[in-house]
């Protein structure tokens, strides 16, 4: 897959304020092996805060239009590169005729005070809302979302259907995902998360974040928690699956409460598919690598099917994908293929 970077005439920003523009187009589908990556920037904006999105190529002639399209929304301090670098997903996309289409998570290079003192607020922890407070008035991240980034595609790149849309996220971007779909259900097809933050007003990290974005009125605060909006947007048409380790570390220090979402929703008898995963820590190993067993779950807002599925799972410190890969290759009757000095590597625990 080739990669190249160029200013992007056709990403022009719809709003006057200076929103981060970003998003990844990637897997445009296609059989043919020279498909192309891209990585644009928008022409208007200084470098400093410039987007970055990568685009597939529109050049590829063995093309197949229309598209289904699927929004990635990343979680805390990610960008619109991480689950794209590790989750491989791109070959799946093609294969599937889908476009990933994955935003940034916050503004960068506005220089705003304080947007950078803490890993959990400011860059990289917009959790998808539009701020009222003045000082961040110009982080619009759901209007972007919302709005913004979906007139872009539908205006400059034909091959994609941008009527058949469905949304996921991990973890901040799962939050995302959630609020905006349940918001938006005439929208998505479908909604999928991954360890998602669905009780932020009752969080250590939604609450920070809602306070200094949002002020104190609390009846705002909810307009972007799922587990109160599904009380109150519940005509749910596809079943919202959600996948959670059970060794997550944030899940045992309540920040992501899939609990009171899962009694929300059976309370106003909203489909929900919990789906309480063996392990899962308390990295990206587990979102990155979850995707996999996850994508038949395609087929269920489609109408298409899965002809086979290949897990993989890499991680930089640790030896826990190949054991979490094991686990959920029993569970689906997928084969595994490991190497040797994986092997030792788990059973020594290195």
């Amino acid at each position: 897959m080739n990669t190249s970077s160029t200013r992007c005439r056709l990403c022009t920003p719809l709003m006057s304020r200076p929103l981060l523009r970003s998003v990844l187009i990637c897997s445009i589908a296609s059989k043919n092996p020279q498909r192309k990556q891209e990585r644009w920037r928008a022409a208007n904006q200084p470098k400093s805060a410039a987007p970055k999105c990568l685009k597939a190529s529109t050049n590829d002639t063995n093309i197949t239009p229309p598209l289904w399209v699927l929004y990635w929304l990343s979680g805390l301090t990610c960008n619109n590169e991480n689950f794209i670098i590790k989750s491989g997903a791109q070959r799946v996309a093609s294969t599937e005729g889908i476009a990933l289409i994955v935003p940034d998570t916050s503004p960068r290079g506005l220089n705003v005070e304080g947007e950078a003192d803490s890993y959990d607020f400011g860059v990289g922890a917009r959790f998808y809302l539009n701020a009222t407070i003045e000082k961040w008035k110009n982080w619009q991240m759901y209007d972007y979302i919302v709005k913004e980034l979906p007139k872009v595609l539908s205006d400059n790149f034909p091959q994609l259907d941008t009527s058949r849309e469905s949304i996921s996220g991990h973890s901040m971007g799962g939050h995302g995902a959630l609020t905006i779909c349940l918001k938006k259900l005439d929208k998505y097809k479908s909604v999928s998360a991954f360890a998602p933050i669905v009780n932020p007003i009752n969080c250590p990290w939604g609450q920070k974040a809602f306070t200094n974005y949002l002020g104190d009125d609390k009846t705002a605060w909810e307009e972007y928690d799922a587990t109160c909006l599904i009380k109150k947007f519940n005509d749910v048409g596809a079943t919202i699956m959600i996948d959670q380790g059970d060794d997550d570390k944030f899940l045992h220090e309540n920040q992501l409460l899939p609990s009171k979402f899962d009694e929300a929703c059976g309370n106003v008898k909203a489909p929900l598919l919990l789906r309480m995963q063996h392990g899962g820590g308390d990295g990206n190993t587990n979102s990155w690598a979850a995707p996999a067993p996850g994508n038949d779950f395609r087929s269920g807002y489609s109408g298409g099917s899965c002809g086979g599925i290949l897990m993989a799972a890499g991680d930089t410190f640790r030896a826990a994908p190949s054991d979490q890969l094991g686990i959920w290759a029993e569970r689906t009757g997928c084969e595994i293929v490991l190497a040797e000095k994986e092997k030792a590597k788990a059973s020594s625990g290195r």
